[in-house]
C-alpha cells in the first residue's frame, strides 16, 4: 500500500519530520529490489541482504556500515506520527547508560502494558552489532525479544501521552486515525495495490 500524507509519499513525510533530530545523514534500509516513493528523501540506501529473514538481520546490515562508535536510530516506514521529541528521548536515555547497546520503548500502562515497541530504537554501533550477532546466532528474529537483556534500556511509555505517536499505517482503516493525529490528509496513492 503506497500512502501519501498531505500529497507526499509517507517516506518523504517521515524523513522531513525527523531530519531536524539528526546531525548526520539519514539512511533507508529496504528489502531486495523495493523502490517505494519517497526514497529520494534519504541520503543513502542500504539493501537488506537477508531477504525477509527478520528485522535483526536488516538492522545488522545497517550497523555493519555505520561508523563504529556512532549511534544509529531505527525508525519504521509506516509510523508517520513519530515525533522528533520521542526519538531524542531514546537517544538521551541510551546516552545515560554507557554500556547499553540499545534503547527501546516499553509500555508501562494501558492495554499494551509491558510490551516492547522495537521501533523506533536507538543503537550504539559497536556493542549493538555484538548484541545482534549473538541474538541472530541464537535464533532471535525481532528486536523486541532483546529488551529484557541487560544490554538494552527499556524507556517507559505512557499510553495517555505516547499512544498517538506509535500509530502506524498497516491497513486502509488506519488512515483516519493517522490523519486525525497529524491534522493532514492521508490517503492511499491512486493506482497503488493493497496487499
Amino acid at each position: 500500500m503506497e500512502v501519501e500524507i498531505d500529497r507526499r509519499a509517507v517516506l518523504s513525510h517521515i524523513a522531513d519530520r525527523l531530519r531536524p533530530t539528526f546531525g548526520g545523514p539519514m539512511w533507508l534500509s529496504l528489502a531486495g529490489g523495493a523502490r517505494p516513493p519517497g526514497i529520494g528523501a534519504f541520503d543513502r540506501l542500504i539493501v537488506d541482504t537477508s531477504r525477509y529473514a527478520g528485522p535483526l538481520r536488516a538492522m545488522r546490515d545497517v550497523l555493519r556500515v555505520a561508523p563504529r562508535y556512532g549511534v544509529v536510530v531505527f525508525c519504521a516506514g509506516d509510523m508517520p506520527v513519530m515525533s522528533a521529541r520521542h526519538v531524542r528521548r531514546l537517544t538521551r536515555e541510551l546516552g545515560q547508560q554507557p554500556n547499553a547497546a540499545c534503547a527501546m520503548g516499553v509500555w508501562c500502562d494501558g492495554p499494551e502494558a509491558d510490551r516492547c515497541e522495537p521501533l523506533p530504537s536507538a543503537w550504539r554501533v559497536d556493542v549493538g552489532l555484538r548484541l545482534l550477532n549473538e541474538a541472530i546466532h541464537h535464533g532471535v528474529r525481532g528486536p523486541s525479544q532483546l529488551v529484557t537483556r541487560r544490554a538494552c534500556v527499556g524507556v517507559p511509555l505512557s499510553w495517555a501521552t505516547d499512544e498517538s505517536i506509535y500509530l502506524n499505517v498497516n491497513r486502509p482503516t488506519d488512515l483516519r486515525r493517522v490523519a486525525t493525529s497529524l491534522r493532514k490528509p492521508v490517503l492511499i496513492r491512486a493506482g497503488a495495490q493493497t496487499r
